[in-house]
């Protein structure tokens, strides 16, 4: 686990602000003072004070604040290899840990450890961090010490008969629907990257075959057919409203060279990117 940017902030405006955006990072906010609302993975979050939210890598959100003061701060933390040890929440943990932070009566039941434990980061996070020789370091245990009691919490939270009634989830849900829309979002926003059916797999904490099981009975598709569809939709579009120069629109559409382009697309198509253009072309 790796630090790679924190910030506190206090804002003090008469104007509504937004904020937020989609980072390829691990994101912890907390929204310490002030009235908000967050939208996420197609969720709207109406957030009190001393809420505390994980954002998944490569996952849009934005975070409007609604009241004149408020106080929030942000940590954003690179994952360690899939395969090293590691105490990050899973996917299905955050989705549920980030539903409770809209109950009403959660901050009451937070264990003192959980209280302390956001206090310290806060008060590090507060007393200029860059400036302590071990700051980071101090840091990264509290985090690490957050995130085994969010496990802690919700492990207990599991046992309770009244969950599914808490979250208000729909009869019959089950957290891998909310994993696989999560994985459609990172998808769509990173169709350009290097993505593998590995990493997918990695982030959903499902083996590859029960993955593609899931996202084809949820999605019609399996995770890597989508991928290529996304693809293959970029890259109509620039040959169809753009002067690009088919290599350019090859990587701008995610493929490794020209070569894998032009098989696929022909393959795809029944033409090449070329000859697509000329049939196609959409006066400008």
């Amino acid at each position: 686990m790796q630090l790679r940017t924190f910030k506190y902030v206090e804002h003090n405006s008469s104007l509504e602000y937004k904020t937020g955006g989609i980072h390829p990072s691990f994101e912890i906010l907390y929204l310490a003072t002030g009235r908000y609302q967050m939208n996420w993975l197609g969720e709207k979050y109406d957030i009190k004070p001393n809420s505390l939210f994980f954002i998944t890598p490569n996952t849009p959100h934005d975070v409007t604040i609604l009241s004149n003061k408020a106080t929030y701060w942000y940590i954003e933390l690179n994952e360690p290899p899939a395969n090293a040890d590691s105490v990050f929440p899973t996917l299905e943990t955050i989705l549920v840990w980030n539903r409770l932070q809209c109950e009403s009566d959660l901050a009451s039941q937070m264990p003192e450890v959980m209280n302390h434990t956001v206090e310290g980061i806060h008060r590090l996070l507060q007393n200029r961090l860059h400036e302590m020789v071990c700051g980071e370091e101090l840091l990264l245990l509290e985090i690490r010490k957050l995130f085994l009691i969010v496990h802690e919490i919700l492990h207990g939270y599991k046992k309770d008969p009244g969950l599914q009634k808490k979250l208000k989830l729909p009869l019959g849900y089950t957290p891998t629907q909310d994993i696989i829309k999560t994985l459609i979002i990172i998808l769509e926003t990173s169709y350009k990257e290097n993505i593998t059916l590995r990493q997918l797999s990695d982030f959903s904490h499902f083996q590859s075959t029960y993955l593609i099981q899931k996202f084809k009975e949820y999605h019609g598709f399996t995770p890597i057919e989508y991928l290529h569809k996304l693809r293959m939709k970029a890259a109509i579009n620039y040959l169809s409203t753009t002067d690009m120069k088919i290599k350019q629109i090859a990587e701008e559409s995610g493929y490794a060279n020209i070569h894998h382009f032009s098989n696929a697309f022909k393959k795809n198509t029944g033409m090449s990117p070329s000859e697509w253009r000329k049939n196609h072309r959409s006066p400008l």
